[in-house]
């Protein structure tokens, strides 16, 4: 919170009086949050400084060299940033263990379509940076299309990657 102080994601009210520390050191106004129930497994991240967190597996979290990942292509040795004392610190994912959760899950959504597509929309969720609900939708989507047009370059002759790959990128814009 931009008071310093921290609550847990199933308090935030949207209402406009909230604001979170996003990734690039400004407060952004929470404007939604989100419940539901997972029925897949959630990933249990923790990291070498001792920070953890629960997240769906199709939560983006930003990764300090190897840009922004869905939690379920997370590697152990991943680098993400975390807080300690109000600092950004790297910090390396020691562990991640797939849990079944059977509790209510909650996302906050702190930024538009373009801010999400941006990295814009960040916060801290127990002091490790992740992405909000705008970046899970807009990365799962861009992971799902980059599988889409894999399968069909499997499909056609090598030499027309290139034709098919044009044409796909052009019927998205």
């Amino acid at each position: 919170m931009e008071d310093g102080s921290k609550i847990p994601i199933e308090e935030f009210k949207a209402d406009g009086t909230e604001n979170v520390l996003s990734g690039d050191g400004t407060y952004r106004n929470v404007s939604a949050n989100t419940e539901g129930v997972e029925y897949i497994p959630m990933y249990h991240i923790k990291t070498d400084n001792g920070k953890e967190v629960m997240m769906s597996s199709k939560h983006a979290i930003p990764t300090n060299k190897n840009g922004v990942k869905l939690a379920q292509t997370l590697l152990v040795g991943d680098e993400v940033t975390t807080l300690v004392n109000g600092e950004q610190v790297t910090a390396k994912i020691s562990t991640i263990e797939r849990v079944v959760y059977e509790e209510k899950v909650y996302n906050l959504i702190i930024g538009d379509d373009g801010d999400a597509m941006e990295g814009k929309t960040t916060l801290y969720a127990n002091d490790i940076l992740v992405g909000d609900l705008g970046m899970q939708v807009y990365h799962t989507t861009k992971a799902r299309e980059a599988n889409d047009l894999k399968e069909l370059l499997m499909s056609v002759h090598p030499d027309w990657h290139e034709d098919v790959t044009n044409w796909y990128n052009s019927q998205r814009d």
